[in-house]
């Protein structure tokens, strides 16, 4: 392929405050089930961590609400509140084998970065702002 292809270490956090340790089939049905409540307009869904707990939410205005929350294992920061692609996600986590993903995160407004595999194998999602 030609062409100039961005950095993408220039978008990766060059270090986390918190990580949350999932399994791929909770995460990927969490978010499978808050994507079909995500507006046409805006895809998204909202990933939120609360000490050893995960939630993946959407919600749409007249459509209604779609919210998963399960156990996780976190280390670190322990709150966090950020909006995803759900697409994004569920491209990365459909391919895996069933194991163990760790998401690293810094802030709602920084890029997540999802693991498998080893610290080698990673995935890097930029949050979507909602205004």
């Amino acid at each position: 392929m030609e062409g100039e292809f961005p950095d993408y270490l220039a978008v990766m956090p060059k270090e986390h405050q918190g990580t949350a340790r999932v399994g791929r089939d909770v995460l990927l049905a969490a978010v499978r089930k808050a994507a079909v409540l995500s507006s046409e307009e805006l895809r998204a869904v909202q990933v939120s961590v609360n000490k050893d707990r995960m939630t993946i939410q959407a919600q749409v205005a007249g459509r209604g609400e779609a919210r998963t929350e399960f156990a996780v294992v976190t280390e670190g920061k322990d709150e966090l509140s950020i909006d995803f692609n759900p697409d994004f996600l569920v491209d990365f986590l459909k391919p895996l084998p069933q194991q163990e993903i760790c998401f690293e995160y810094k802030d709602g407004g920084g890029a997540g970065v999802f693991r498998h595999g080893g610290q080698q194998d990673f995935y890097v999602v930029m949050p979507i702002t909602i205004s």
